[in-house]
């Protein structure tokens, strides 16, 4: 189970960074996947050794080596969010407490390590969302649809894989209408 944990926390952490880029590029509208990371105040180009998620912000105290200026504290703590709840989520995904995704009876013969593994994967997909709404929201009072279309897509396909996979469509049914309850 520690070595589960550990590697939940290290994916954390990298997923974690990532959403700082991606917190930081949907308010400035820069492209998400290419352009290399830099200092949000002087802009240098920052180097491999630079973008350890926590580590870098910890042996530069906090501050960009060429011009100084403070890296906010946000970067770490969403790293540190995202890999918190991954932990979370790999803890509990390992001792039963969190279902498997609605699409888990299509995967019935492969087997609990491979089931336990896509219900991690799926359910800290949802994780990381909620990580970056959150900071998104934190930092510019305001939830892009960008964020929250994908995880309703992600649901709603869940959702009907599901009812395909038990044959009925009864739990889909059930889920469109809370859905809808939502929304009134």
């Amino acid at each position: 189970m520690i070595p589960a944990l550990a590697a939940a926390a290290v994916l954390g952490l990298i997923v974690g960074s990532f959403l700082t880029v991606v917190v930081h590029r949907t308010a400035t509208a820069e492209p998400m996947l290419f352009g290399r990371s830099r200092c949000p105040r002087c802009a240098r180009t920052l180097t491999w050794r630079e973008l350890l998620p926590v580590f870098s912000f910890l042996r530069q105290r906090g501050r960009c080596r060429t011009c100084r200026g403070p890296i906010p504290i946000a970067y770490p703590a969403i790293e540190l969010a995202t890999a918190g709840l991954f932990i979370l989520v790999a803890w509990r995904t390992a001792s039963g407490a969190i279902a498997a995704p609605p699409f888990a009876p299509a995967a019935a013969g492969w087997g609990a390590g491979a089931l336990g593994l896509v219900t991690f994967l799926y359910s800290a997909l949802f994780a990381a969302a909620a990580v970056a709404v959150s900071a998104y929201d934190f930092r510019y009072r305001l939830i892009p649809q960008r964020f929250v279309a994908p995880l309703a897509i992600a649901g709603g396909a869940a959702q009907v894989a599901g009812a395909f996979a038990a044959g009925s469509p009864a739990p889909l049914i059930a889920s469109a209408a809370s859905a809808a309850g939502a929304f009134l």
